[in-house]
């Protein structure tokens, strides 16, 4: 049976024009828009079309578990399938206890196909959090405890420390539109010793960002 893969199509679902096709996902005019790009550096895949509707079928088994949601069942393989089959393999190696998937590829072959008939006829659908409590609730308790820290004795020992222009907000400030936004940034060492011997500061800060329930962790090192 023939391996799935990024540029593969199934026959007659070709567009009239693969470039008008795929410059909308690369960039000009350092990229080629003819062909698909690869994981690697210079690695392309040249559309190819299969007998069949070997392609369609994957998009649908996907779509219907979770992992295509928007994306339409168009029966080519392009790079939202490739996304979808990713997370797939991804989830089903770490959450649907199939270690033998081995890291994810972007390849459908036999384990593949055979994790996602399973997934179809267990209508194991994924699931992106758990019950209980969510990841970025630690943080923002963290994040309480430093707003009544502000309110009761920053205000009190600095009132002016808010009243010049800064790129530091307030707590109640902390929010974009309907979704929160929190930043948090965490020094790892005192000022005096994050200084070279010249005397410039070396971002070695851990920058937390939590943002609509995602929690995203940065690791700012500069280094001379």
């Amino acid at each position: 049976m023939t391996t799935l893969k990024l540029g593969n199509y199934d026959r007659g679902t070709a567009p009239e024009n693969w470039r008008n096709y795929l410059i909308n996902y690369h960039e000009l005019p350092r990229m080629q828009t003819d062909v698909f790009r690869g994981d690697a550096n210079d690695l392309w895949h040249a559309p190819q079309a299969l007998a069949g509707t070997p392609i369609a079928e994957l998009q649908l088994g996907l779509k219907e578990l979770g992992y295509l949601p928007t994306a339409d069942v168009d029966g080519i393989f392009g790079y939202r399938t490739l996304s979808a089959v990713w997370l797939f393999q991804e989830y089903m190696r770490t959450v649907g206890g199939k270690p033998e998937l081995g890291a994810p590829d972007g390849l459908v072959g036999k384990n593949t196909r055979v994790a996602l008939e399973s997934a179809l006829a267990a209508n194991l659908r994924c699931r992106w959090t758990v019950a209980g409590q969510r990841q970025d609730q630690p943080w923002l308790v963290l994040l309480e405890s430093a707003k009544r820290k502000y309110e009761h004795d920053y205000r009190r020992i600095l009132p002016t420390l808010f009243q010049r222009p800064s790129d530091i907000l307030t707590p109640l400030e902390w929010q974009t539109g309907q979704v929160p936004v929190h930043i948090i940034g965490i020094r790892r060492t005192a000022w005096a010793a994050s200084l070279d011997r010249s005397g410039k500061r070396l971002n070695n800060d851990v920058f937390i960002v939590i943002a609509n329930g995602r929690v995203m962790r940065f690791f700012w090192i500069d280094r001379p």
